[in-house]
């Protein structure tokens, strides 16, 4: 799994959370991508290379802002609410 990069769940509200496959090479210590299902080694990361979590049964304890309409709070300087651009994975198949 990878970080965010922005440090919490207040920050990073919509951050897609996703497992990567990696094939490491033992003798120079670097990871290549890989395909999740064959093993394979790719030349970059691909569907093929990671699976993107979801909660379609709503288990998790807080929400999840891409299944809302809006994000929360209000834009800079107040304003019109920024809807949520759905983005693949995040929703129910």
């Amino acid at each position: 799994m990878c970080d965010n990069g922005f440090g919490a769940k207040g920050n990073s509200p919509d951050a897609l959370l996703r497992v990567y496959a990696l094939k490491p090479d033992l003798e120079t210590g670097v990871a290549h991508p890989a395909n999740r299902f064959t093993g394979e080694e790719l030349a970059g990361f691909t569907p093929e290379s990671f699976i993107t979590l979801r909660d379609l049964w709503k288990e998790v304890l807080f929400p999840i802002v891409a299944d809302g309409a809006n994000y929360p709070g209000m834009p800079m300087g107040g304003g019109a609410p920024i809807p949520v651009i759905r983005r693949s994975g995040r929703t129910a198949c």
